[in-house]
């Protein structure tokens, strides 16, 4: 007798797959709407990735490609930035490649451990470089 799937086991949340979809279509939209607006802040930002990317380019030779990985995570500061994301993303996932940093080195697997504790310091630096950001923006309260 073949088995058979019950009807309702594999259901997809349509809805809530559209509406991902409708918010990744509005900040896309956000986008364009800022080129329009801003040409010059837009060709401003532009050219600074591209003289970003020139950067990244030149300097990946003359570094370890642990290093060159800092650089590009440091793209997710302004990115973060602009698109308002939680500051504490990048320490929870600092501290969850801890976690697996310990559970890796317990293995035996040492080369593996230190370069996972390598990339979860660089996330907790960056994650604390958005947090001390967002104490400057955070307007002045008097006691």
């Amino acid at each position: 007798k073949p088995k058979r799937y019950h009807p309702g086991l594999y259901k997809f949340n349509f809805r809530k797959i559209i509406e991902r979809f409708k918010s990744c279509k509005s900040s896309l939209d956000k986008l364009n709407t800022l080129s329009k607006r801003n040409k010059w802040k837009f060709l401003l930002i532009s050219g600074g990735v591209v003289v970003y990317g020139i950067f990244l380019a030149w300097v990946f030779p003359k570094v370890s490609f642990d290093e060159f990985m800092f650089f590009i995570l440091l793209l997710y500061i302004p990115l973060s930035l602009r698109l308002k994301l939680d500051s504490r993303y990048p320490i929870v996932v600092g501290l969850l490649l801890l976690v697996v940093c310990v559970v890796v080195l317990i293995q035996g697997f040492e080369d593996y451990a230190n370069r996972i504790a390598i990339y979860a310091y660089y996330f907790l630096v960056i994650g604390v470089a958005l947090l001390f950001i967002d104490y400057l923006r955070e307007p002045k309260r008097e006691i």
